[in-house]
């Protein structure tokens, strides 16, 4: 005799392998660092992007997020949460984006990859938090990290387009009010 409980099991795992193979818009992502069109958000990227983006920032200073310490661990906080899709920006270029976990009012971070991806650029859309100074949710600021390179210019653009156009759910407008006068460009050595 067969069990209630047994059939049940039986037929959710049937309905799971028919989601799972018969639906093609649920395969499996393989997502590589090398090639970023094979991914298509942040969510999806291996740990070589965090040991990438390490590396590109290593060297700098800056607090953009609370509770955050280097600048690779608040690049890898606000990476962690909610992602935006890839964005092709062209010239074999790539911009990925998210929000810290639970924290999207106005603070982002985005990643310029280049089709190889190697890091071209890093940005963060904050309210210039730190662990020693309170947030000021009075103005947004945005800051990117660039290699002087011959993609500086793009890389710039696509990072300054993602933070005054894209940087989701900011809560009163008037944050961004002056929002070019607190750009920033720092350039990596």
């Amino acid at each position: 005799m067969i069990r209630i409980r047994d059939l049940l099991f039986g037929s959710a795992i049937f309905v799971a392998g028919l989601n799972c193979y018969g639906n093609p818009e649920s395969a499996p992502i393989n997502c590589v660092l090398q090639n970023p069109l094979s991914c298509p958000s942040v969510n999806f990227m291996p740990p070589e992007l965090w040991k990438a983006v390490s590396q590109f920032l290593r060297s700098e200073e800056g607090r953009y997020f609370p509770n955050e310490r280097d600048l690779p661990s608040q690049a890898g906080y606000g990476l962690g949460g909610p992602p935006d899709d890839r964005k092709d920006l062209g010239g074999g270029m790539f911009l990925f984006a998210a929000c810290p976990p639970h924290d999207c009012g106005g603070q982002a971070v985005a990643v310029v990859l280049d089709k190889r991806g190697v890091v071209k650029g890093f940005g963060f859309s904050s309210f210039h938090c730190g662990a020693d100074s309170p947030c000021n949710f009075d103005h947004r600021y945005l800051d990117f990290y660039v290699r002087r390179d011959s993609n500086a210019v793009d890389v710039i653009a696509a990072l300054s387009d993602w933070g005054i156009h894209s940087v989701p759910h900011v809560h009163d407008a008037k944050v961004n009010e002056g929002i070019s006068e607190r750009t920033i460009t720092h350039y990596l050595k």
